[in-house]
């Protein structure tokens, strides 16, 4: 059975225009060769991830899939992808909008990078180097919530090798990732 996960996706709710579905499949995000296998241990949970680190690609790749239904992945160590071609029973996702919410996320050293953003993380390891910090403005204005039909138990269907896990709940919004100045004094 495929255990279900709230994943916090900030996604953006309005770019619903798209003429066509998109067939490009999620590409799984990993650290664990730079931040070392340890940090993908239990620390890393899979109930309160942001995926503000993933490509627009991936991040719309994830958007397009929770408009069709219960979006299953698979998260082991340190990657979570998308499983395409997989489904589980016969819910939809229902959006709650709510007042708008800010939050910024500082970032100083691969500690807190591990813990505040660990999905695809590498991408993000040289610029924290760089600048000495990261810092995320996020602005969140609603929540796409997975309500399942009335099943005793669903059952996955179609090509599901690798599934561990079902979103239930989707934050949706806009974000701005940068560097910050790297500070230092000096005594003298």
């Amino acid at each position: 059975m495929v255990a279900r996960a709230r994943i916090v996706a900030l996604v953006l709710a309005t770019s619903s225009a798209a003429c066509t579905r998109m067939e490009h499949e999620a590409s799984a995000v990993s650290w664990a060769g730079t931040l070392g296998e340890a940090a993908c241990s239990a620390e890393t949970g899979a109930h309160d991830l942001s995926v503000l680190d993933w490509t627009a690609t991936d991040r719309g790749v994830l958007e397009e899939k929770l408009r069709g239904g219960p979006v299953v992945v698979s998260f082991t160590g340190c990657e979570l992808a998308i499983v395409a071609g997989c489904t589980v029973g016969t819910g939809r996702y229902r959006w709650y909008g709510y007042g708008r919410k800010d939050e910024r996320i500082e970032v100083h050293d691969l500690d807190e990078l591990r813990a505040r953003l660990p999905l695809g993380a590498t991408h993000l390891v040289g610029a924290l180097q760089h600048h000495g910090g990261l810092s995320a403005s996020l602005t969140q204005v609603g929540l796409w919530m997975l309500e399942l039909r009335d099943e005793p138990a669903p059952q996955t269907t179609g090509a599901c090798a690798g599934a561990t896990h079902v979103i239930v709940g989707a934050h949706a919004g806009a974000f701005a990732l940068g560097g910050t100045a790297r500070h230092r004094t000096d005594a003298g």
